[in-house]
């Protein structure tokens, strides 16, 4: 078994309820701080830590409000996992406020964004900083379209596929801090093929709340 699996399943059993499960990681609450969560992922090439990378780090020391706080990040390269402990945000399936965001990162139409924005203030309580985080990842998303996946997978060598991004933008990669907005985790890999899914495993492997 997988190292990063052997510590979720461990968590777990002292009492830490899986609160989210994707295809890289597992989100697992911290009993001793219920205002923080662990992210535990299986794959050290996992796209959220090139948006850690690339974004949340770079913003978080300008101040930007509207990347998510990670407050440790912890990598093992030799056994392929790492930890992150991160804020606890919430979850909100009732709202298409994602649709608005994602539309500006692939159409850019900046002024329809500030007007739907400054029609919902306490969900986008700092438009000029969630702009600048949109503009980001749309800067370092290696693939906006399927269109543009297609050009990477026919042209780009072997070696370089693994790194490879591509926006993946859905209800379940946005939370709310209070009542605001945060984009969790805008990326997926471009090829997919040989990535081993932590939700598949945890289908016959764990309890979740």
């Amino acid at each position: 078994m997988a190292t990063a699996y052997k510590i979720i399943k461990n968590t777990a059993k002292a009492g830490n309820a899986v609160l989210g499960i994707g295809c890289y990681s597992a989100v697992m609450e911290k009993r001793c701080n219920d205002s923080e969560v662990l992210k535990i992922s299986n794959n050290c090439y996992d796209p959220w830590l090139y948006y850690y990378d690339k974004i949340i780090q770079p913003l978080a020391f300008e101040g930007n409000p509207c990347v998510p706080r990670v407050h440790s990040l912890y990598m093992d390269y030799s056994n392929e996992y790492y930890i992150a402990t991160m804020e606890r945000l919430e979850t909100d399936n009732y709202n298409d406020y994602y649709e608005y965001v994602r539309e500006y990162i692939v159409d850019e139409h900046e002024m329809r964004f500030r007007v739907f924005m400054d029609e919902h203030p306490n969900v986008f309580p700092y438009p000029n900083a969630m702009i600048r985080v949109c503009d980001e990842i749309r800067k370092w998303t290696d693939a906006i379209t399927e269109g543009d996946c297609d050009d990477i997978l026919n042209t780009w060598e072997m070696d370089e596929l693994h790194e490879a991004v591509k926006l993946d933008l859905h209800s379940g990669n946005f939370m709310f801090r209070g009542e605001q907005l945060i984009i969790t985790d805008p990326y997926c890999h471009v090829d997919m093929n040989d990535i081993c899914s932590v939700d598949e495993w945890a289908d016959s492997n764990l309890e979740r709340c």
